[in-house]
């Protein structure tokens, strides 16, 4: 059985918008982060991935998302991509992001406070010559998104053969 792959997107990016339009087959293999940890009683906190009081918990999520990586779901996931190995990340559009924000703390709703969002800009940014596949701009089509879940698996399949053989 391939694995899975992790995408991380920073908050704000519409990731849970996506999945929600995502056929039902395809929402079987292509899951959203944030519901895997709901259902293992787990919140996940932005704070988490940027401050370091929280690394216990920051371990935790990461070995539950490898764990369902290798029995070959995908993940969407919002975290700090200098803590998780992601196989893809996806930069949205900064003032986009920040706009969502800003409408959902007018909303009542949860928003990073300006600090922790650049952050997690700075950290986007910091890492974007560590991830393998990287996307500046919208989230690919799930066509798109599946041939890299091929390439992934295609490569790790290949460098498994060169070093055990």
């Amino acid at each position: 059985m391939p694995n899975g792959i992790i995408v991380i997107i920073p908050t704000g990016s519409d990731k849970s918008y996506f999945h929600k339009q995502l056929s039902s087959n395809d929402k079987k293999t292509w899951l959203d982060g944030e519901k895997i940890l709901k259902k293992a009683g787990i919140k996940n906190k932005l704070q988490y991935w940027y401050d370091d009081d929280f690394e216990e918990i920051t371990n935790k999520i990461t070995k539950i998302l490898y764990q369902i990586k290798r029995k070959g779901f995908n993940i969407f996931f919002s975290a700090n991509p200098l803590k998780i190995k992601a196989d893809v990340i996806i930069v949205t559009n900064f003032t986009n992001r920040l706009n969502v924000h800003k409408r959902n703390k007018q909303n009542g709703k949860w928003a990073p406070s300006e600090g922790l969002f650049t952050m997690e800009q700075q950290s986007y940014d910091a890492c974007l010559h560590k991830i393998p596949i990287v996307f500046n701009g919208d989230i690919p089509n799930i066509k798109t998104l599946k041939s890299i879940q091929y390439h992934v698996n295609f490569n790790e399949s290949i460098n498994n053969n060169i070093y055990t053989t």
